[in-house]
């Protein structure tokens, strides 16, 4: 009888790892912003434990937090009053660059380009199936830690 992979066994599998390495002052946040209640609420309740979750209504907030606080990941809703999530991701890109973002909300080609240029990981559509939702944040935060090492690694060869 053959086995099945299961990508999303693998994916927390490898997040779990991750974390394990990362000293416990140093856990990954996740920063949710959307201007539903109900989504941050459930998308809060799933992660907590094994990321720290920041979470905020608006774009202002997102964008606070960004500069207060350290975020390795972004799930941004796209429609949202004020400021949408892809003006959020501009400025969180700037605030900090190296940010792994994921998008959820309506399903439209041209702002999922501009995500995509924004270096967003990747775009989810709402109502979210949370198993996908998981799979899209682990695998934005592993790229994350990737990077941070691959950053690391550079300035230790050239010191």
């Amino acid at each position: 009888m053959a086995a099945t992979v299961d990508p999303l066994t693998e994916a927390n599998d490898a997040l779990a790892e991750i974390i394990e390495a990362t000293p416990a002052k140093r856990r990954g946040t996740l920063l949710i912003v959307d201007d539903e209640d109900g989504p941050r609420q459930s998308l809060r309740r799933d992660f907590q434990g094994r990321l720290r979750p920041a979470h905020g209504e608006d774009g202002p907030t997102a964008i606070k937090l960004a500069q207060e606080n350290e975020i390795d990941v972004a799930v941004l809703d796209i429609r949202m009053a004020g400021m949408s999530g892809i003006e959020v991701l501009e400025r969180l890109k700037y605030v900090k660059p190296d940010i792994g973002d994921h998008d959820d909300g309506v399903r439209d080609d041209d702002t999922i380009r501009q995500a995509l240029r924004l270096r967003a990981c990747d775009y989810i559509n709402k109502p979210f199936d949370i198993a996908q939702m998981r799979a899209a944040v682990n695998q934005a935060m592993q790229r994350r830690m990737l990077e941070s090492e691959i950053h690391s690694s550079a300035e230790k060869v050239q010191n």
